[in-house]
């Protein structure tokens, strides 16, 4: 049976989360001014896969506590933007991916206390950043099933997003934007990693940069001037 080509229908659940101590109203900037700015020159992300997980599983808990979301994106318009950008760049993709009628990842919003936690599990750098992205399938060809001429039936999950939310409002301030426009400038960045994409130097950084634009430009909305 031959792979299903990439224009053939799927859809991408995403999975919101929203969670920590937040400020009030998600409009206030965290108080750290030690905090490196992620955007000069390669930003400080690491977004392989924990050694400790198996491919498909979650680095996050099932145990949280719910917060409301923050700026001004519902739920509904998040997942129809990461449709938007999967089908984008889909065709790129390793053929066996267009063989999953569903895909799955989770983004979570969450405070600076958090995003450091996970920084310091995973990474072992004990400070915040802004965004962490950890890829479900690292080596990025899921298998075949195994009766090829049955349909894949499964979801395949890409991964994990986390933002924290008081670093984006900061960043967003300081660069004279909204913190909607910031949100969907780091969750594109790390949807790109969960991708396959990464940045090991400068051009490849801007590359992302620019595919980033080029997400936010789909979805209605400009991308950031400094870039």
């Amino acid at each position: 049976m031959a792979n299903p080509s990439p224009t053939d229908s799927f859809t991408l659940t995403v999975f919101l989360e929203s969670t920590g101590e937040q400020p009030s109203g998600w409009e206030q900037p965290c108080e750290n001014p030690e905090q490196p700015d992620p955007r000069e020159g390669v930003p400080p992300h690491d977004f392989r896969l924990p050694p400790s997980l198996d491919p498909g599983e979650s680095i996050l808990e099932d145990d949280r506590s719910i917060v409301p979301l923050p700026g001004e994106i519902t739920a509904q318009q998040w997942e129809s933007w990461f449709q938007a950008w999967l089908q984008d760049l889909r065709p790129s993709l390793p053929s066996p991916w267009h063989q999953a009628p569903d895909y799955e990842l989770t983004l979570r919003f969450t405070d600076n206390d958090g995003i450091q936690t996970l920084n310091r599990q995973y990474r072992h750098q004990d400070r915040p950043t802004d965004v962490l992205a950890f890829a479900a399938l690292e080596s990025a060809t899921p298998p075949p099933p195994l009766d090829l001429d049955s349909p894949w039936e499964e979801s395949l999950y890409l991964g994990d997003i986390i933002i924290a939310v008081p670093t984006a409002q900061a960043q967003a301030q300081e660069q004279g934007h909204s913190l909607t426009l910031e949100l969907a400038w780091l969750a594109a960045h790390g949807f790109l990693h969960l991708l396959g994409w990464d940045h090991p130097d400068e051009p490849q950084f801007q590359r992302m940069v620019h595919q980033q634009g080029k997400f936010l430009t789909q979805v209605g909305l400009n991308p950031p001037l400094r870039f």
